[in-house]
């Protein structure tokens, strides 16, 4: 069973210093306990990076984040589990969409220990073929939470969709 799934609401976070860090293995560890990873270079002082990363993961700007979108139909938001929104640490969050709208998305969380809402306007307009780059930042998100699943044992669903995702954005 995973933490989730016992009650637990731990936060795994990673810190890595110096050049040879395992990223792949921190940041699984930190996306899978909903945390984030923080790296200090080796040109970076060792102790100032650890004071910044516990005044980030001290208070979070906002914790427990989940999305719900109004007059606008956004589908398949990436990452699935939004991480905290900590200090110095921006959060990407991506989606989809098939047609031009206007609407809302509330941003619901925890901030200062309370419930916590911020409504922000949204503006969906453009051609899919005019968003560049997006569409593989998308895909690349999709494929990372799809092969988060592959944790827990792998199937030929997954991988069908792994590998028609790759062809179908161009991703190596």
């Amino acid at each position: 069973k995973t933490l989730a799934e016992r009650g637990q609401r731990a936060r795994v976070f990673g810190f890595g210093v110096g050049s040879s860090v395992n990223r792949h293995l921190l940041n699984g560890l930190s996306e899978a306990g909903r945390g984030t990873t923080f790296y200090a270079s080796t040109r970076q002082d060792p102790a100032e990076s650890a004071k910044q990363f516990f005044r980030a993961i001290e208070k979070p700007i906002l914790s427990d984040i989940h999305l719900e979108f109004e007059g606008v139909n956004v589908t398949d938001v990436e990452p699935q589990i939004i991480p905290d929104l900590l200090n110095g640490k921006p959060l990407q969050i991506l989606g989809r969409y098939a047609q031009n709208a206007a609407g809302k998305v509330h941003i619901h969380g925890i901030l200062n220990g309370r419930p916590h809402t911020l409504t922000v306007d949204l503006s969906l307009r453009g051609n899919p073929t005019s968003h560049g780059a997006l569409k593989t930042r998308w895909a690349r998100a999709r494929v990372k939470s799809l092969m988060r699943q592959t944790w827990q044992g792998t199937n030929d669903a997954v991988k069908k969709s792994i590998t028609d995702l790759g062809l179908s954005f161009g991703l190596v």
